[in-house]
């Protein structure tokens, strides 16, 4: 009987995932994912986060200034941390992410001499 049924393959998964291409959704109601991915802040405020801002928005009121909400504040702190980590990259990647221990122009502190040897503490 299982050597009756028929080997017939309805889906085969394709070699790359599918993808709608659209920017809009084809039906009412369903969800962008990608739009919703882009838009979604990756950072979360914790409490000392939320106690920080509340101080800054009691100073900002006294100065005059509008508060800042936290959805501002977690996008901010993303966008810092993004230039943070896009700098430390370009600085290990460069010569400018080393250390004092490979730049050939440091002179001995206690001898003041340039020529130095290894161990020579």
């Amino acid at each position: 009987i299982i050597s009756e049924k028929v080997k017939e393959v309805l889906f085969v998964r394709p070699r790359k995932y599918i993808r709608c291409s659209s920017p809009e959704s084809a039906e009412p109601g369903y969800i962008n994912t990608l739009e919703l991915a882009a838009s979604t802040c990756r950072y979360d405020l914790d409490d000392m986060d939320t106690f920080w801002l509340q101080e800054l928005n009691e100073d900002l009121g006294e100065m005059g200034y509008g508060p800042i909400d936290e959805t501002l504040m977690e996008k901010t702190i993303e966008v810092l941390e993004r230039h943070c980590h896009e700098n430390m990259n370009h600085a290990i990647e460069t010569e400018e992410g080393l250390g004092i221990e490979y730049d050939e122009d440091v002179i001995c502190d206690v001898c003041r001499s340039p020529d130095s040897e290894e161990g020579n503490d």
